[in-house]
């Protein structure tokens, strides 16, 4: 409405896109809300979560030691029906949203977690939340942009007749 465009400053470097700004300010407060690396950090998190699931308290021993020589060779699903509800469907659709910057389904595909393996990406999870966060955000910000640059320019108001 004000026809104004955000700008930031700093020093002599100048960012004039909402977005950017928001992204800039994160990288430079070296904000945890905004983590950029949450893919790197997605892999050794979904593993615990199913060596987590994948261990059995009343196994014998030999069976937890034949599970945890599995968690060297892993062999698992990549992709999964909707209706599979095991602990590796549920992981492989999780891994599949966030290759596709599905974050709001990522965190809905965490909720079907068992307990044992959703405590063990509980700071991951903290961080996909606080992304997905940013990121609407964000999108609320540019769609305001928009529509506010899209607007009719309201009329100025007369000027004074001498």
């Amino acid at each position: 409405p004000s026809r104004q465009v955000p700008t930031i400053e700093d020093g002599s470097f100048r960012l004039t896109e909402a977005s950017a700004i928001l992204k800039y300010l994160a990288a430079t407060a070296n904000a945890p809300e905004y983590p950029t690396d949450l893919k790197e950090r997605a892999r050794p998190a979904l593993l615990a979560a199913l060596d987590a699931g994948a261990v059995d308290p009343g196994a014998s021993v030999w069976d937890r030691l034949l599970t945890s020589a599995k968690s060297v060779v892993r062999v698992r699903k990549i992709d999964a029906a909707e209706d599979d509800t095991g602990l590796e469907a549920t992981i492989a659709r999780i891994e599949k949203a966030l290759n596709e910057n599905r974050l709001p389904d990522v965190l809905a595909e965490i909720k079907n977690l068992p307990p044992e393996s959703a405590t063990k990406i509980a700071q991951w999870q903290k961080e996909v939340a606080a992304r997905n966060s940013v990121d609407d955000a964000i999108a609320t910000v540019e769609n305001e942009l928009k529509a506010a640059l899209t607007a009719p320019a309201a009329a100025s108001p007369a000027a004074p007749k001498e």
